[in-house]
């Protein structure tokens, strides 16, 4: 598990985690990484002038989380259908630690992820001049970034090996990843389920 860097909500940069401390993981201390690498943050101006802001609130991280699980879903789904062997392969998770801009981006991705995409009518022309995607294009350019993003990277040691099935290997570590991710969704469940009693 690699927890790079969180950024600090009060200076504007990163906070690097380090190195010695990524290695040195045991499998028990999993869940303190992902609880590093998604810390909750509590409101700027009650904090000490010194101390650093990381983390968002747990109201708009848990949909951040949950979102996340879902993409790392899609990504065992697709995996456990291909036949390959993997080695080094990698889940990159990036979110964004920014209070305003991270609500904001949740809000637009849950209320995107309530609507279904409207299909074309047989038929139909497009403008003349107009190539498919143009206005979509034109509409992402103008969006502020996602809340989160999440890729499948350095998976550029893969043979094929039709016939032996998904990589049991890979699937066992995006299994982890899932699990680590459901523990610290249910932490940030019982403490918003707390502040409701």
């Amino acid at each position: 598990m690699r927890v790079p860097k969180v950024h600090d909500n009060r200076t504007g940069l990163p906070v690097y985690t380090p190195k010695a401390w990524e290695t040195c993981l045991k499998p028990s201390e999993l869940p303190d990484g992902i609880a590093r690498f998604f810390p909750v943050g509590t409101d700027p101006p009650n904090r000490e002038p010194e101390e650093p802001s990381q983390g968002l609130p747990s109201q708009v991280l848990l949909p951040v989380l949950k979102g996340i699980r879902k993409e790392i879903t899609g990504i065992r789904s697709a995996l456990s259908k291909l036949e390959f062997r993997m080695v080094g392969g990698s889940i990159l998770v990036i979110y964004e630690a920014e209070w305003e801009r991270a609500e904001a981006a949740i809000n637009r991705y849950l209320e995107e992820s309530k609507r279904e995409p409207i299909p074309e009518k047989a038929g139909e022309e497009k403008e003349e001049g107009k190539k498919e995607g143009d206005e979509e294009d034109d509409d992402k350019e103008n969006l502020p970034p996602p809340a989160f993003t999440v890729k499948l990277i350095d998976f550029g040691h893969i043979r094929v090996e039709a016939g032996l099935g998904p990589d049991e290997g890979v699937l066992l570590g995006v299994d982890t990843v899932l699990r680590l991710l459901d523990g610290r969704i249910q932490q940030l469940e019982s403490v918003e389920l707390e502040k409701t009693v």
